[in-house]
């Protein structure tokens, strides 16, 4: 018999809220782009529904699986996303659009390996990190061993080329070793080593480097690389306090709202107050996501925990960034509410760990 106790439900309760109000928000700011491309509006809901079923489906497998099982698979499934990371460079399995090989079409479904790489660094990072015995005897072997863990999948990203993707990939390994107590000098030796890389990594690419520009002046080419940025703007300003009601945006210039810019549309449609609900609901996740973990009996599920809530954490916070003009457009989804199948599983399957490990906590 399935062992349900202890599961802290508000957790799971959050993040269908967002799912359900993300599914809303899909359809109206996904319908006339759907009329268009395939003739019917609710061609990207149906989608997204089904990878919700999906999803928590996984979740609530995540949820259930001995906590020995989810240890010992932690390296195989390292494995496997890098040979799929591999896989989807491949022309015969990889699946092309506007110059980025990021997904493999199944047929019926595309799923996207980069999302699973997050996860799968998460889980053979705390792995380590618990099987260590001290971490400040041996830093530098083990600040090498993270940077590969999170390197390796980091890097074959960047062919893709998907950037942000790497970067929050990377981050990952980052987040795990300030979770073990990684000095601040050491922490800014990497970035005096990584820094630079990066800034090679963007500015030898020209979209790119187009990005970095109309970060700095969106109005300098307002119908070319400032175009997103500026919309975005207008289209979240545009809402006010109480929005314009759903389905009223009149900002239908964003290309593909129903994406990484679906934060604008709730400010439009739901006005200051439906960001701000995602906002609130969000930071619980990650609020009770940290306490359920650091409350587990075992290190392993403390590091992966708190890791796992930092990644939905860091996901919304680089999607509202972009959005409010912090940062350069990214491509980074809103965790829950954003259209994208892949991202939504990861998500889901993240809730799923977490309520695994509330289940171990001590009260």
């Amino acid at each position: 018999m399935i062992d349900l106790k202890g599961i802290d439900w508000s957790i799971f309760l959050a993040a269908f809220t967002l799912v359900l109000l993300g599914l809303i928000m899909i359809y109206s700011s996904s319908a006339i782009n759907a009329w268009r491309m395939v003739g019917q509006t609710p061609y990207f809901f149906y989608r997204q529904l089904l990878w919700s079923f999906l999803g928590l489906l996984g979740c609530f497998t995540m949820a259930v699986l001995p906590q020995k099982l989810i240890k010992r698979a932690s390296f195989p499934f390292y494995i496997i996303v890098l040979f799929l990371l591999v896989a989807v460079l491949f022309p015969q399995i990889g699946f092309a659009t506007r110059g980025s090989r990021r997904w493999i079409d199944l047929g019926f479904l595309r799923f996207q390996p980069s999302e699973l790489a997050k996860l799968s660094v998460l889980l053979l990072g705390s792995l380590y990190l618990t099987n260590i015995e001290r971490f400040d005897r041996q830093v530098f072997r083990n600040i090498l061993a993270l940077c590969l863990i999170a390197g390796i999948p980091a890097g074959m990203v960047i062919f893709q080329p998907d950037l942000s993707s790497s970067i929050q990939i990377f981050s990952m390994g980052i987040i795990l070793l300030i979770l073990v107590g990684i000095a601040y000098r050491h922490l800014f030796a990497m970035f005096t080593v990584f820094a630079p890389v990066l800034g090679i990594v963007i500015f030898i690419s020209g979209y790119r480097r187009a990005r970095i520009l109309a970060y700095i002046n969106p109005w300098g080419e307002p119908l070319e690389s400032g175009y997103q940025a500026l919309h975005l703007f207008r289209s979240l300003a545009s809402g006010g306090f109480w929005g314009r009601g759903l389905g009223s945006n009149v900002y239908r210039f964003l290309p593909e709202p129903f994406t990484d810019s679906i934060v604008a549309v709730v400010g439009e449609e739901l006005g200051f107050v439906g960001v701000l609900f995602i906002i609130i609901v969000v930071f619980f996740i990650l609020y009770r996501g940290i306490v359920v973990s650091l409350q587990n009996r075992d290190p392993y599920f403390q590091i992966l925990g708190v890791g796992l809530s930092s990644l939905i954490g860091l996901q919304a916070a680089m999607n509202l960034s972009v959005v409010i003009g912090l940062l350069p457009t990214t491509g980074v989804t809103m965790p829950f509410i954003s259209y994208g199948g892949t991202s939504l599983l990861l998500n889901l399957l993240v809730i799923g760990l977490l309520l695994n490990i509330s289940r171990r906590r001590q009260l």
